[in-house]
């Protein structure tokens, strides 16, 4: 077995047919999401912009209203975007057909969400659901939704056909007209958040217009069966609504129960962390075809390595970012925000939780299981929720940032628990929840730094972070993971 593992780190393991679409696959999605964190940096360095034109309850309205919308497509077009993408791989029929029948589903479902949402809105015109005044904020924020419903579908045919340049560009868009018309409405229109919301409403219309041109089909073509698109993304509905529950729930916890001031404070402190998180997928995306190329060779001692090396990786870059958090916070936000520094450690914290959920969802996937996935993460999710609700009343934002601590905690001991069902393999998970954990000592060591001056307070704030990434590369390579142990590459056959 040894001589086996020595054999795969001198790459010579054998060559896997199906290695080029591998390689065009992650190809493909390392161009997506580098054009996501450019879009997240750039939501970063927009936010001097956002806190200079509005405060903490407008940011608090900005931060409700984008869960409200980002829910709306999920539940009323039953994620039919999904099964777009997903069956146009797998089905006889051609890209084209699939989102034809999708497009034609959503267009019913639209007129009559859209109808149910104005007599809603008629009807609790003066009303305040989560602190939030029903309308406009509300009305216009479903509206987007709904709309953006229609763009996703559609550049999920882009995808589905390989054209990855177009449907990044297409997405660059859509960012890039939201944030212009954000920024323009907020200097020439309303200093409100109402500003932010029409400039979805505006630019998703015209980014599903111009999509919908650009990659319009043949309507020739012979058309599956909208209970065929159905039956594939209505079973995943759970599994996005708990994930939209760990990402936006705590949002509109904090303005329900507390005050929607801090539901703004919360939401700049995610935004900041945020490229993070993109981070992490695209590490994962990367580290696909390694994955499935080590499994079904049998080399489990460099898959589990995997999963300590991206956490010691990730949490060197988390400690480095939590130390300097109060700078950059100072930096981009105005006064009012700087508060929000606090809350950055724990986040990050809740970010390497998320490293290694990533490399254990891995082994689901791989032994074709992902249908239970999605019962493992309602059950978690659910359980998790109902502690950041409790968390949220008693500590407030430090309470919602907790909270997603434990909500990734909980998820990573379910689905480590499924896995090691599936196959046992030695991951070393203690290690790295242990390491995922760190950043959430930096709050303690803050008040030390408020006595030294500016200068040398960057000088010590290197030289720990430095120090930190020098102990995690001496445990590597005592663990042996650096060194010989890393170096695999995909090789055509």
């Amino acid at each position: 077995m040894q001589a086996g593992l020595v054999q795969a780190r001198h790459d010579k393991t054998p060559c896997i047919s199906g290695v080029p679409k591998l390689n065009k696959r992650f190809s493909n999605s390392s161009l997506y999401f580098f054009v996501s964190i450019a879009q997240k940096l750039i939501s970063c360095a927009l936010l001097p912009i956002y806190t200079y034109y509005l405060d903490q309850y407008n940011l608090g309205i900005v931060s409700v209203c984008a869960s409200v919308s980002t829910l709306a497509p999920l539940l009323v077009f039953l994620g039919i975007s999904d099964a777009v993408y997903f069956l146009s791989l797998r089905s006889e029929s051609p890209p084209g057909s699939i989102l034809r029948v999708a497009l034609h589903f959503q267009s019913r479902v639209f007129l009559l969400a859209a109808s149910g949402v104005v007599l809603l809105t008629i009807w609790l015109k003066n009303k305040l659901i989560f602190n939030i005044p029903v309308y406009p904020y509300l009305f216009f924020s479903l509206m987007a939704g709904l709309l953006g419903g229609f763009f996703v579908t559609s550049q999920e045919q882009l995808r589905a056909s390989e054209r990855m340049k177009e449907y990044s560009l297409f997405g660059g868009i859509q960012f890039t007209l939201t944030t212009t018309l954000a920024v323009l409405f907020l200097i020439y229109f309303q200093r409100n958040a109402l500003s932010i919301i029409l400039a979805a409403v505006f630019s998703n219309s015209i980014t599903a217009l111009l999509t919908l041109w650009w990659g319009r089909v043949d309507t020739r073509e012979k058309l599956p069966k909208i209970r065929e698109l159905l039956s594939f993304s209505t079973p995943l509905v759970p599994h996005n609504f708990a994930h939209w529950i760990k990402g936006f729930g705590d949002r509109i916890a904090l303005s329900y129960f507390t005050t929607t001031q801090a539901a703004g404070i919360y939401f700049v402190a995610v935004n900041i962390v945020q490229p993070f998180y993109l981070g992490v997928n695209s590490f994962a995306a990367s580290n696909n075809p390694r994955f499935f190329q080590l499994s079904q060779t049998k080399h489990w001692r460099q898959v589990t390595d995997m999963l300590l090396l991206s956490t010691a990786g990730f949490s060197a870059a988390a400690i480095a970012f939590g130390l300097f958090a109060p700078n950059l916070v100072s930096l981009l936000t105005s006064p009012t925000f700087h508060s929000t520094s606090q809350f950055i450690p724990v986040l990050l914290s809740a970010m390497l939780f998320w490293v290694i959920y990533s490399n254990l969802v891995l082994v689901i996937y791989q032994q074709k299981k992902s249908r239970l996935l999605a019962v493992i993460t309602l059950v978690a999710l659910s359980s998790s929720f109902l502690t950041t609700l409790v968390l949220i009343v008693t500590l407030s934002v430090l309470g919602a940032a907790i909270g997603a601590v434990f909500a990734n905690m909980l998820l990573v001991a379910a689905v480590y628990l499924f896995c090691q069902k599936l196959i046992k393999l030695p991951w070393p998970i203690f290690e790295a929840s242990f390491i995922a954990l760190l950043p959430c000592l930096l709050p303690l060591i803050e008040p030390f730094f408020s006595q030294v001056e500016a200068g040398l307070q960057v000088v010590i704030k290197i030289g720990i972070a430095c120090t930190y990434l020098l102990i995690m590369v001496i445990f590597l390579r005592a663990r042996g993971i650096m060194g010989e142990t890393m170096p695999f590459t995909l090789r055509q056959s």
